[in-house]
């Protein structure tokens, strides 16, 4: 997804896959507590706010927790 800001990432995101909003983000399109943002190698906790700048040519990750036994 195009985006200058991880929250356009996740805003494009939304908009593309609208069902994703609620289990990848919440209404502020802050990642859900089991949801990882990375950008690069960075977890998007560690850059600070969603409102963090994307690089051109960054990659944008997506990873949620599995769980079960």
């Amino acid at each position: 997804m195009p985006g200058e800001t991880v929250r356009q990432v996740l805003e494009n995101m939304h908009e593309a896959f609208p069902l994703l909003t609620g289990r990848v983000v919440n209404d502020s399109f802050q990642p859900l507590p089991f949801v990882r943002v990375y950008v690069g190698e960075e977890d998007v906790r560690d850059l600070g706010p969603v409102d963090s700048a994307v690089a051109p040519g960054s990659t944008v990750m997506i990873l949620a927790a599995v769980a079960g036994g």
